[in-house]
């Protein structure tokens, strides 16, 4: 009796993980692009703002047009 309440919770993990792997792959490549776009952009925008900072000149940022 013991084997088979092992055997049904492995089918349970099993069932689990397949769907959660299923769910990562229906992530559709387009959102995959648009993160990778969003962490160029923050990149970017983090690398302009250091370079203006370590200017030591009063404003830090630039100023918003």
């Amino acid at each position: 009796m013991e084997d088979i309440y092992v055997s049904s919770y492995h089918i349970s993990i099993d069932k689990k993980k397949t769907l959660r792997y299923n769910q990562n792959i229906m992530a559709s490549k387009t959102q995959v692009t648009e993160m990778r776009r969003k962490r160029k952009r923050t990149k970017l925008g983090k690398q302009r703002k250091r370079r203006i900072r370590s200017k030591g000149t009063t404003p830090k940022l630039l100023p918003t047009k």
